[in-house]
């Protein structure tokens, strides 16, 4: 080839194939043929769905017996009667008070009290017998210990006030 020859390209010319298009037909004339693929589309999942539909109610269980039903039903009333017996029972009890109290075992006597010759403490708000235990005895966990000591059956419902007898043994 010499300088001054220049080669001839031809243009890019898109591929005219409509083979994605349901046929091999061009699409109208300023238009695109994305309907014949819409439609055809719609139509396979619309025939999917009729056959899944019509293929559930052919393999479905004919539905509840009558006798079963009725039994249910039976047993629903009966207990939303129990639930309503329940309920107005339950407003009919007395309200319990808020507060607190102390539990004490009465089976201490006076001749034990005349003879004790430990510390004796009164509760102030904000105790617990963890804390009284730590302060008296040096070691948190012998609050059970003081709380079996004066008969008290919960440890946690202490009301201030109460006055509490302290082991001797205790911290040993």
């Amino acid at each position: 080839m010499s300088d001054h020859e220049t080669e001839s390209f031809t243009p890019y010319e898109p591929q005219t194939s409509y083979d994605w298009d349901y046929g091999d037909q061009p699409p109208p004339e300023g238009g695109r043929n994305v309907p014949n693929v819409l439609w055809g589309r719609l139509a396979a999942l619309g025939l999917l769905a009729l056959i899944a539909f019509l293929l559930g109610r052919w393999s479905a269980p004919n539905g509840v017996d009558s006798e079963q039903l009725a039994a249910a039903r039976a047993d629903n009333r009966a207990a939303q009667a129990r639930i309503e017996e329940l309920e107005a029972a339950l407003q009919a009890q007395p309200t319990v008070s808020p507060t607190p109290s102390i539990t004490v075992d009465d089976q201490t006597d006076e001749a034990d009290d005349a003879t004790f010759d430990g510390e004796t403490y009164t509760i102030q708000s904000g105790d617990t017998l963890r804390d009284i235990a730590e302060r008296f005895c040096g070691d948190p966990t012998e609050g059970d210990l003081i709380a079996d000591f004066n008969g008290i059956a919960d440890p946690t419902l202490i009301t201030p006030g109460t006055e509490l007898k302290i082991p001797e043994d205790c911290g040993d």
